[in-house]
């Protein structure tokens, strides 16, 4: 089974394996830097791991009480 692209992997929401495509999946703790996060996965199915990596897109305001 060929990897999934960036394009797949993001489409799949990071709920998958981009190796195997297994759901079997686990993250650590997210590490925040200015402008984006990242978080080391692996898959317990097969056993491969990445980092997903995450980018700011925005900010919501919230309501002043």
């Amino acid at each position: 089974m060929e990897r999934m692209t960036d394009e797949q992997y993001i489409e799949a929401e990071g709920g998958k394996c981009p190796f195997c495509r297994s759901e079997q999946i686990e993250g650590s703790s997210v590490d925040i830097d200015s402008g984006g996060a990242s978080q080391e996965m692996c898959c317990r199915g097969c056993g491969r791991a990445w980092v997903d990596c995450y980018e700011l897109t925005g900010y919501i305001p919230k309501e002043q009480g």
